[in-house]
C-alpha cells in the first residue's frame, strides 16, 4: 500500500539522503547515530511508500538509481526549505530580507558582480551569498539548490538538463604584458608567436575563442601559464612572466598605473558574462527577476 505524499516520513528522506551522499549504510549509521537495521528498515520503507528502487548495490557501495537521483534533488529541496522555514519562524525578519545565494567563478570582473548584487538589492533588501569557486563545483551546488543563480564567464554545455543562461556583457579583449614586451605591439599579432602567454583555462568560452583566433591566423605561442584567476593573470604579467589575456575594462587601472601595457587587441575575441539559474519547483523571485531583467550591455 503506497503512503500518501501528506504522510512521507521526514526522518526516512533524511537517512535517505544520508546513505546518498555517504555512499553506504554503514557511514550513514555512523554519520546520524543510529542502527544500521534502523537505516535499512526505514530506506526499505521509504522505497515501498514511493514504488521505485532508490539504489543499485556495486560491491560494498550503494549507487543512486535514476529514480534515486531525482528524489535526492527533491529531499536537498525539502531540506532547505525546512531550514528556511525554522529560520522564519525564529526570526520573521529573515523572510522580510529574503535570501540569495550567488556563486561567483573568480575570473568575473569584480566590478560587473557589485552591479549585480546592487541590482539585487534594488529588487528586494535581500540577504546576500557569495561563493567563489570551480565551475564543476559551483554547477552541482546550482543544481543541488544550494545556490540560487551563478554569475559566470562561459556559458554551460547544451547538455546540461533544466540549466538556464543569460549572456548580459561582452568586454572586448587585449593582450597585456610589462614594459619588456611593449615592442611586440608594432607587429601584432604575429609578434605573438613564441611568446609567452597567461592563458585562461580550456573549458571557459575566451580561451575557445582564443584558440581559434591563432590557429586561423597560424600564430604559435608558448602557453607558460593557465589560471582563470584574474588577479593572479595580472600580477604574473606585471612581473613580467609572460603576457596575459584581459577584458580590457578591468586592465585599465594598470595600464593607466604604467605596470602593464596593451600590446593590441584580439579582433573578433570577447569574453562573454552570462547569469545562470537551474530550473526549481519554488524559484527565488530575486534570481529570477535578475534573469528577466538585469540589463544586457
Amino acid at each position: 500500500m503506497r503512503i500518501p505524499a501528506t504522510q512521507l516520513n521526514y526522518h526516512h528522506l533524511s537517512h535517505f539522503h544520508a546513505v546518498a551522499t555517504e555512499g553506504g549504510i554503514t557511514r550513514a549509521a555512523r554519520k546520524v547515530g543510529v542502527s544500521q537495521s534502523a537505516i535499512s528498515a526505514q530506506l526499505s520503507e521509504l522505497e515501498r511508500s514511493l514504488g521505485t528502487a532508490l539504489f543499485l548495490r556495486e560491491g560494498k557501495r550503494l549507487i543512486l538509481t535514476g529514480a534515486g537521483r531525482m528524489v535526492l534533488n527533491y529531499a536537498q529541496e525539502i531540506f532547505r526549505l525546512g531550514d528556511e522555514l525554522v529560520a522564519v519562524s525564529r526570526h520573521p525578519k529573515v523572510k522580510e530580507r529574503g535570501q540569495l545565494r550567488i556563486g561567483v567563478r573568480s575570473a568575473v570582473p569584480k566590478t560587473l558582480i557589485l552591479t549585480i548584487v546592487q541590482e539585487a538589492r534594488k529588487i528586494a533588501p535581500c540577504q546576500i551569498q557569495l561563493m567563489e569557486g570551480r565551475w564543476d563545483h559551483l554547477l552541482g551546488e546550482l543544481q543541488n539548490h544550494d545556490l540560487d543563480l551563478l554569475i559566470s564567464n562561459s556559458p554551460p554545455a547544451s547538455g546540461e538538463g533544466r540549466i538556464h543562461a543569460r549572456k548580459i556583457k561582452s568586454f572586448p579583449v587585449s593582450i597585456y604584458g610589462s614594459q619588456h614586451f611593449k615592442a611586440l605591439g608594432a607587429e601584432f599579432p604575429h609578434s605573438l608567436s613564441g611568446q609567452p602567454l597567461i592563458l585562461p583555462s580550456p573549458q571557459t568560452s575566451l580561451r575557445q575563442d582564443l584558440d581559434q583566433f591563432l590557429k586561423r591566423l597560424q600564430i604559435v605561442p608558448e602557453a607558460t601559464f593557465e589560471t582563470d584567476d584574474t588577479a593572479i593573470q595580472k600580477q604574473l604579467a606585471t612581473l613580467g612572466l609572460g603576457l596575459a589575456v584581459l577584458p580590457e575594462k578591468p586592465a585599465q587601472a594598470l595600464v593607466k598605473a604604467g605596470k602593464l601595457h596593451r600590446i593590441g587587441r584580439l579582433e573578433g575575441v570577447f569574453e562573454g558574462i552570462w547569469l545562470v539559474t537551474a530550473s526549481r519547483r519554488i524559484e527565488n523571485p530575486i534570481a529570477g527577476k535578475l534573469m528577466t531583467h538585469f540589463p544586457v550591455v
